[in-house]
């Protein structure tokens, strides 16, 4: 470039820049340290070249190759920092999806702050047994309730598949359900206009000891009947079953 010697050091003042951008391919006037078309370093450009110059022919002292080296770790990061800057959105993700795989939300209905609430809702149940004849009732007359409060008979079609309990507090449902096939479910839900509402982050259920989260939505009939539909994350439709709330 312009005749430079790159060996001769000496003679390489303070002040000294690369005249041609290597990011641009700009000629800037000689003495610019700024490129005037993209705004990089024109000396921190030359101090990198010229490390890799030397490094490559051995030319350096040990004292000469660290100052270098030091230069060449400088341009290394502004470089990483530009590409971190360009691709903000795609590391943000990254770091999100990390998160969420390092966390288990269902596990935490268990284990959280909010367990002694779920472990007392399935005590509850423990103690509600209804008979073929209180099933048939709740099924023929639905009882109709502006509340969700209450215990649930679930049904898929004409086959009972296990029980709920609801209880609202602070404007959420929180459930318990126990299913037949040996399944607990539970969850906070949103308490919305006509349905409640579980996302991804609330809801669980625990199997042969190992917990997956679980979202889902419940939504009340005008005859008080509740139609239920849940999923995992991978599988949104997983279930679907009614709830009969059952007389006292």
């Amino acid at each position: 470039m312009s005749g430079e010697q790159f060996g001769a050091e000496g003679h390489v003042s303070e002040l000294d820049a690369d005249a041609v951008c290597a990011q641009c391919n700009t000629v800037n006037d000689e003495g610019t340290l700024i490129c005037k078309t993209c705004g990089t370093n024109l000396r921190d450009q030359r101090t990198t070249r010229l490390a890799a110059d030397q490094a490559l022919d051995g030319t350096a002292g040990p004292a000469r190759r660290g100052k270098l080296l030091s230069g060449m770790l400088y341009a290394f990061a502004i470089l990483a920092v530009l590409w971190v800057a360009l691709n903000v959105q795609a590391v943000s993700d990254w770091l999100i999806r990390a998160e969420q795989a390092s966390i288990n939300y269902a596990e935490r209905l268990w284990t959280g702050e909010d367990s002694p609430v779920f472990n007392e809702l399935s005590a509850q149940l423990e103690a509600v047994q209804p008979t073929p004849a209180q099933i048939a009732e709740a099924r023929r007359a639905p009882l109709k309730s502006d509340a969700y409060d209450g215990k649930y008979v679930l049904m898929v079609e004409a086959r009972q598949v296990g029980l709920a309990n609801v209880q609202a507090r602070n404007g959420m449902a929180y459930f318990v359900a126990r299913l037949n096939s040996g399944i607990e479910v539970r969850g906070k839900a949103q308490i919305r206009p006509g349905s409640v509402l579980v996302d991804i982050k609330s809801g669980g259920y625990l199997y042969n000891g190992s917990y997956t989260s679980l979202m889902g939505i419940a939504l009340k009939r005008q005859d008080g009947i509740l139609e239920c539909v849940g999923g995992t994350e991978t599988s949104r439709a997983a279930f679907k079953c009614t709830g009969y709330l059952l007389a006292n």
